[in-house]
C-alpha cells in the first residue's frame, strides 16, 4: 500500500506541469477592404514536423470573414521549412469594420491571427 501511495505523489506533479498553456510565438495580421482574398502564411522554422491540433475562432463576425481555401487545417502536418495558407476573404454583412481572430494549436507553437476588415466610407 505505501508503493501506491509514493507513485501516486510522483505522478501528479508530473500531470499538471503537462496543463501548461503554450503562448503564442507572435501575430500575423492582415487588414481586408470589402471583397478582399488574402493569403496569410505559416512556415515551420523548427527542426522537427508540427501538426496543427486545433484552430478556434473568436468572433461574431462570421460569415463577414470566410476560408476560401486554407491548406492550414486540423490534422496538417508541416515539415520543417516547409508552410500551410489560410486564405480568408472578407464580405461584411451589413458593411461595417469587424474582426476576426483565429488560434492556431500546433503540437510545438501556437499561433495568432487577426484579420481587420475595414468598410471604406
Amino acid at each position: 500500500m505505501k508503493w501506491l501511495f509514493i507513485l501516486a505523489l510522483l505522478v501528479v506533479p508530473l500531470a499538471t506541469a503537462q496543463t501548461v498553456q503554450k503562448k503564442p510565438i507572435g501575430e500575423i495580421k492582415a487588414t481586408f477592404q470589402p471583397g478582399d482574398v488574402k493569403v496569410l502564411k505559416i512556415t515551420n522554422k523548427g527542426t522537427k514536423p508540427f501538426t496543427i491540433k486545433s484552430i478556434k475562432e473568436a468572433r461574431g463576425t462570421k460569415p463577414d470573414f470566410f476560408d476560401n481555401g486554407s491548406t492550414c487545417v486540423v490534422g496538417k502536418t508541416v515539415a520543417p521549412n516547409e508552410s500551410c495558407t489560410f486564405k480568408y476573404g472578407y464580405q461584411p454583412q451589413p458593411r461595417g469594420s469587424k474582426l476576426l481572430t483565429l488560434t492556431v494549436d500546433t503540437t510545438t507553437e501556437e499561433y495568432v491571427i487577426r484579420f481587420r476588415g475595414v468598410d471604406p466610407k
